[in-house]
């Protein structure tokens, strides 16, 4: 219990801050009994709400002030203020984003939604809060960890939930594609009968059991078959089977852990401080070894991070290595995010490095999941300069909008690489896609049974909210320097579309669209596309350049008509133009393959141009805050890269190239780049570009089956250089199903191939231009090559924000996917798997994958599991997803 002398020590300064609090509290309280009265929403927005929307898709976003009245009475400069509502939302409209985004009104829960997650008792005891007086609400805070009470919790926390839970049911029946829950309090760390660190209702657990249809099964929830969840009157989606939760908020969510301990219908992961169990909420359920009971072993995830000062770098490794792979696999219907930005720059809680725009390339990795059926809720984050930044980053990636690039990622940190490698041996026997590292052996399972089913206990120890870390001034400033110059700042909508569409022109009858191009069909015929196109922006007229045929008013995206005779002089001004006029993206239909006209004429855009877009390499140490008390905080501050003493170009003037073929045998190969040594002008103009090639193969080959690694450089220094490493897919001793073109585990293999190779790979290269030659791979269905054309749809998307610039090739005489367009554009690709493909890389490809791991880990520092790993030893056995 709270100690007598608290209230003591309080209570003189307490009556002039009450004071204070009930006017603001009253102000904005009549301010919006105003607006009620007007019959006009508590939010003034020019955002469309959902009733008005004809047409299925599109972003959600929350907000309502009545959330505002819930405040810390005793304490103003509590971090869980209103503020970390208000300035997100004042940041969002700043960047224009609400009038694209579909207005989802904030409504109240019922008592029987909360009973799904809550006891009764419990329920009962927030509601009656809103009759207590001062004194009491003084006295019942002191009774919890970590929360405060004030006349307005009930009425906020009840907003919060239901919210969440009218997000989840529109995003679940289609009527949105995602959507962002703007709400507080948080609630990922309340429980089934106690408030925990500012949460009262578990708005993600509430909503993930509505989407179940019945109460989740936990050992952590007493009686759980005595609660009865009424399903809807008119259900307009079916119950799900499937449901992911990803928590990347720097406190473990304990509440969502234990609210589905037991239950496989409900992968939970989370990446959380932990120290060791030295950190808040200090659980040892925290720890990686946790990792579910009964049908829900192997279904709960932790990342404990046990040291601070984590950047971008990790927290994409931990996503390249557990969290998507194991997603896959999972195949869920519906992805849920516990969103807290306080691991971002700048929070004394957190004392870690990640980057706002860190926080879209994860959402936008999470959107390859369940079609893009994603909710994203805000939990913690308690720096306002990070958190508005943050809330941007992921909107954007929600809606489509391109993420900027980060800068070149470098190594994981030792203790990431250590608890990576402590979850999968604790993992791997229930996830088939965890078994990339070799197996070295077997020990035995950590004991748990001398741990009590919940080792905290009501009360364990009132920490009050007022009592939060604290940074010292200057490196709050420095903070805020960081994020104003070095740290990528979301992207401006371009003023002339969001997708250059180039068109070979046939030189023998001039036409300006010839052949059965899809972007032609797009421009003349009103198909689903060209809705999907008219969505987000009015039509306006694509300014005419030398070289292009202007056509006619087009919405959205800009098609010129190109000869690609002269390719190295007309592909420079393409280039030219993609940076200048802010595009971010290109389709390009051509009968040619352009790698080497697209490589010289890259290498001859303007430096100081591509510097426009680079992101400064900022080089962090491991652990960058050190020192637990706030007086004794320790900063080393991250320094801008310095150049080596023997480079010979200027930094920056070395242009990067990441290049993905799929084109078989038009693709790239080493007599390509062979006949460029022969030629001095080709090598001069190499000299500035550095290349890393992914040149997928698909058809049978007589060569060696295994990932091979080629390069050249011609400089000394080796600065600039071309590395290309084949691909093959082909499997010899592997299940063949007709039904998808060959076998059934393709679209997992390439899946696995781009989280285990690729992508780390590529964020540590830090591209500027992100080639993708899919010729007539991306022609559905594709039976020539092998590759489903879904796979070659997450691939593009995957590779959409690594590089500042995306071109897409093309031919010009197949029809590429449908969906392409639209995944270039805003749309999320379609599920990955169907019923019968398998959603795991076959062994094949794994043991190819580690090898080239094992092989090339001294050059290549950004794969995190370089050695074999033990198993522990019990009797479970992997589950096939029909099985879950």
């Amino acid at each position: 219990m709270r100690k007598s002398h608290k209230l003591q020590t309080l209570a003189s300064g307490r009556e002039a801050s009450f004071e204070n609090q009930r006017f603001s509290t009253r102000k904005l309280r009549l301010s919006i009994e105003m607006k009620e009265k007007r019959s006009i929403s508590p939010v003034s927005t020019p955002s469309r709400p959902i009733a008005q929307v004809d047409v299925k898709g599109g972003t959600g976003i929350s907000y309502d002030e009545r959330m505002m009245l819930h405040r810390h009475e005793w304490s103003p400069e509590e971090q869980e203020c209103p503020a970390r509502l208000s300035r997100p939302f004042s940041r969002i409209q700043h960047y224009g984003l609400m009038e694209r985004c579909i207005l989802v009104p904030a409504r109240n829960i019922t008592e029987s939604a909360l009973l799904s997650v809550h006891s009764k008792e419990y329920v009962s005891l927030v509601k009656k809060s809103a009759k207590l007086t001062t004194e009491q609400l003084y006295d019942l805070s002191g009774q919890y960890d970590g929360v405060f009470f004030n006349s307005f919790t009930w009425e906020a926390s009840s907003l919060a939930a239901g919210t969440v839970l009218r997000m989840a049911s529109l995003v679940a029946s289609g009527k949105l594609m995602n959507g962002l829950a703007l709400v507080r309090p948080p609630g990922h760390h309340a429980m089934y009968n106690e408030a925990c660190g500012y949460c009262f209702f578990n708005n993600v657990a509430i909503a993930a059991a509505h989407l179940l249809g019945s109460p989740p099964m936990s050992t952590f929830c007493p009686n759980p078959s005595e609660v009865a969840v009424p399903p809807p009157k008119t259900p307009t989606f079916p119950q799900f089977k499937r449901i992911l939760i990803v928590d990347w908020d720097v406190h473990q969510g304990q509440g969502t852990q234990f609210a589905f301990y037991n239950d496989n219908r409900v992968l939970f992961i989370s990446i959380h401080r932990y120290e060791r169990q030295k950190f808040w909420p200090k659980l040892r359920e925290g720890d990686f070894d946790f990792i579910g009971d009964g049908a829900g072993r192997g279904f709960n995830i932790n990342v404990p991070l046990n040291k601070t000062g984590m950047t971008d770098c990790d927290f994409l490794a931990i996503f390249h290595t557990i969290i998507m792979p194991v997603a896959y696999e999972f195949d869920p219907e519906i992805v849920f995010v516990s969103c807290g930005f306080d691991a971002a720059v700048g929070n004394a809680e957190g004392k870690m490095w990640i980057s706002p725009a860190c926080y879209g390339h994860m959402t936008h990795h999470l959107r390859t999941l369940a079609g893009g059926k994603i909710v994203v809720v805000l939990e913690g984050g308690y720096f306002l300069d990070s958190l508005e930044e943050g809330c941007v980053h992921v909107l954007k990636s929600l809606l489509g909008d391109a993420v900027p690039p980060l800068q070149a990622q470098g190594p994981p940190s030792r203790s990431v690489r250590r608890t990576l490698s402590s979850s999968i041996v604790a993992l791997r026997q229930y996830w088939r896609c965890l078994n990339i590292p070799g197996l070295s052996g077997t020990v035995l399972r950590p004991d748990l049974s001398r741990f009590p089913q919940n080792s905290w206990p009501l009360v364990k120890g009132v920490i009050w909210p007022d009592i939060n870390p604290k940074l010292p001034k200057p490196l709050i400033a420095f903070s805020r320097r960081l994020l104003q110059k070095c740290f990528p700042a979301p992207l401006p909508k371009s003023t002339l579309a969001d997708l250059l569409v180039l068109l070979q022109v046939d030189a023998s009858s001039q036409r300006n669209y010839p052949g059965p191009s899809s972007a032609l069909r797009m421009k003349r015929s009103n198909n689903d596309v060209y809705r999907t196109l008219q969505l987000c922006a009015n039509t306006f007229p694509v300014p005419s350049q030398s070289n292009y045929s202007k056509p006619q008013k087009t919405p959205r995206f800009s098609a010129y008509g190109t000869n690609l005779e002269g390719a190295a002089q007309t592909l420079e001004g393409a280039l030219t133009s993609l940076f200048k006029n802010e595009f971010t993206a290109a389709l390009l239909a051509t009968s040619e393959p352009p790698m080497v006209a697209i490589a010289v004429a890259l290498s001859k855009v303007s430096p100081r141009l591509l510097r426009q877009f680079r992101q400064p390499v900022l080089l962090l140490p491991e652990a960058c805050l050190r020192g637990s008390e706030p007086q004794h905080l320790v900063l080393k501050r991250p320094r801008l890269q310095k150049p080596k003493s023997n480079q010979l170009e200027p930094p920056g003037t070395i242009c990067r190239l990441l290049y993905m073929d799929f084109t078989e045998e038009e693709g790239l190969n080493s007599r390509t780049f062979d006949s460029l040594k022969s030629q001095q002008w080709d090598i001069n103009h190499m000299n500035n570009l550095s290349t890393l090639v992914f040149s997928f193969r698909c058809s049978p080959c007589s060569a060696t089956p295994e990932f091979t690694l080629e390069s050249f450089s011609p400089t000394k220094s080796g600065e600039s250089q071309t590395t290309w490493i084949t691909l093959p897919l082909q499997t010899s001793q592997c299940c063949q199903i007709e039904a998808v073109s060959g076998c059934a585990h393709t679209v997992a293999n390439v899946l696995a191939i781009m989280n285990a190779i690729v992508l780390p790979m590529s964020y540590a290269f830090g591209p500027d231009l992100v080639l993708i030659n899919l010729g007539s791979a991306a022609e559905e269905p594709n039976k020539s090559t092998g590759v489903p054309a879904i796979s070659l749809l997450h691939v593009a998307f995957l590779l959409k924000n690594i590089g500042s610039r995306l071109i897409v090739v093309t031919s010009r005489d197949a029809d590429p996917h449908p969906l392409l367009l639209r995944c270039l554009l805003c749309e999320a690709p379609p599920r990955p798997f169907e019923e019968d493909q398998k959603c795991f890389a076959c062994p094949e490809i794994q043991e190819r994958i580690r090898f080239f791991i094992q092989r090339y880990k001294q050059r290549f520092k950004c794969f995190p599991i370089t050695v074999d790993l033990p198993c522990w030893c019990t009797d479970a056995s992997p589950r096939t997803r029909k099985e879950m």
